[in-house]
């Protein structure tokens, strides 16, 4: 099963849009969702600042700021 990691940071708007819509696609796809909230001065707050929310699959970088739906489907489908 895969794992869907998202980084997201306290009072960020989008990182609350994308959590909700993960947690809503994750009752129809199987996958493993965690959430890291990230918080400064810690070193993937200082590389994800800007970027968040952050979405990695499997450990691989895969999106930042939104949730393109078709592109995370196929790619959660995708074999490797």
């Amino acid at each position: 099963m895969k794992v869907v990691t998202v980084y997201t940071k306290e009072g960020c708007h989008l990182c609350d849009r994308v959590r909700s819509r993960l947690k809503e696609l994750q009752a129809e796809n199987r996958f493993d969702l965690r959430e890291i909230e990230l918080t400064e001065g810690n070193a993937l707050f200082d590389q994800y600042r800007e970027r968040i929310p952050v979405i990695t699959i499997d450990g691989e970088f895969a999106f930042e700021y939104v949730l393109p739906e078709r592109e995370f489907l196929r790619r959660l489908k995708a074999d490797g």
